[in-house]
């Protein structure tokens, strides 16, 4: 299926149950995914060593703060993730990978705590945006700290 503007993330919908949409190969835009399954891919490399501590230790820090044209907000970013402080050491941050829906992946790559939150909204949204983040950190602040 070629490209439409339907498909564009500036609308204020997105007409999933479409069956023209449901033609187009991307699982990761049509929700056939768990929370439990998204935080067990990062989970399993951990577990697993599949990425060295090394490409951690560089994948935790953003290259650049930058304007973001989708959500309209500066972020830090890099490597494919935007970045938000971390909720409880200095200098530090989560990793954060979002989807379009608000479905989101939050890594603490400190403690190596993995949040997953899928949600069925079809937009960007701020507020939804705060409250995953503020879920996630409520979570590490408990168990970690």
């Amino acid at each position: 299926m070629p490209f439409e503007l339907n498909m564009l993330v500036f609308q204020k919908e997105m007409p999933y149950n479409d069956p023209e949409v449901r033609e187009i190969e991307n699982a990761a835009a049509l929700g056939i995914a768990t929370a439990r399954g998204l935080a067990n891919v990062v989970s399993t490399i951990w577990r697993r060593n599949l990425i060295s501590d090394e490409v951690w230790t560089q994948l935790r820090d953003p290259v650049e703060r930058g304007d973001d044209k989708v959500t309209g907000y500066g972020w830090h970013r890099g490597h494919g993730f935007f970045y938000h402080p971390h909720p409880t050491r200095k200098n530090a941050f989560l990793m954060l990978h979002g989807g379009h829906g608000m479905q989101n992946l939050v890594i603490d790559p400190y403690n190596k705590v993995v949040f997953a939150l899928i949600r069925n909204g079809l937009l960007w949204d701020a507020k939804a945006f705060k409250e995953t983040t503020a879920f996630a950190e409520s979570i590490i602040k408990k168990c970690c700290s």
